[in-house]
């Protein structure tokens, strides 16, 4: 098999971004949040194509679906409650050019030694507009350009 996980921090695809993870309990009827723990990752960050948003379970009710990678040990979460404790750990939440994404599902490949998530923007903390447009200006180049997801 080919190992393609050094590409997913290979600095001309990957990009700085931080992770915040939280956990939480039902203490008295009330859902307490633990303060987040800040990680800081190094990984490719792409635009979902269509044809991926469309495969999410979330279809075409999202807005700024973007791909985060992470290479092992580092991993990406979505909410789950633990059954040996009353803890339940909360869906990461990913600050990246200053937008906060919400991740919605997480597809591990452990035996290539990394992961791939797919988040939601949640909030824009520069102050521009919640669009679809990718970062960097709204420039598609490369091989996703002009991809609409149909092939």
């Amino acid at each position: 098999m080919i190992d393609v996980s050094e590409l997913i921090t290979d600095p001309d695809f990957a990009a700085p971004y931080k992770v915040y993870r939280r956990t939480g309990k039902w203490v008295k009827g009330r859902f307490e949040v633990s303060e987040p723990e800040v990680l800081n990752f190094y990984g490719a960050v792409q635009p979902a194509s269509v044809r991926e948003i469309q495969q999410l379970h979330i279809g075409d009710t999202e807005h700024g679906v973007m791909k985060f990678f992470t290479r092992k040990p580092n991993d990406l979460y979505i909410t789950k409650e633990f059954s040996e404790s009353e803890e339940i750990q909360i869906s990461d939440e990913i600050e990246f050019d200053g937008r906060i994404y919400k991740v919605l599902q997480v597809m591990p490949w452990h035996h290539g030694g990394w992961c791939r998530a797919f988040a939601s923007l949640k909030e824009d903390t520069n102050g521009r507009e919640n669009t679809d447009a990718p970062t960097g200006g709204g420039l598609v180049s490369g091989s996703d350009a002009g991809n609409t997801g149909d092939t």
